[in-house]
């Protein structure tokens, strides 16, 4: 799983430029770099929780999805602050 990731996310990011030409998205490869990205990060995060889900440890999957939740909320305003004080073009609309 995690060759196959890294592998499709290398794929995706380094083909960002002509992905958003095709898909009529001209200089926004920035937007199919972070998806891939967030999808490689995420697939590859899956797994130490699938470990505990198949061991059964319903207490550190619950605590480990808790904090994972929180660690998002916490950080979210800190990468919206981010965007506006570099212009890092996370979250534009043009």
């Amino acid at each position: 799983m995690i060759t196959t990731t890294l592998i499709f996310g290398s794929g995706v990011f380094l083909a960002a430029p002509w992905l958003a030409e095709v898909m009529d998205y001209p200089n926004q490869a920035y937007l199919f770099r972070w998806t891939a990205l967030i999808l490689s990060f995420d697939a590859i995060l899956a797994i130490p929780f699938a470990k505990l889900r198949l061991t059964n440890r319903a207490i550190a999957f619950a605590g480990a999805k808790m904090i994972n939740i929180l660690l998002n909320v916490f950080f979210q305003p800190i990468a919206y602050r981010l965007d506006s004080d570099f212009d890092l073009k996370w979250n534009h609309a043009s």
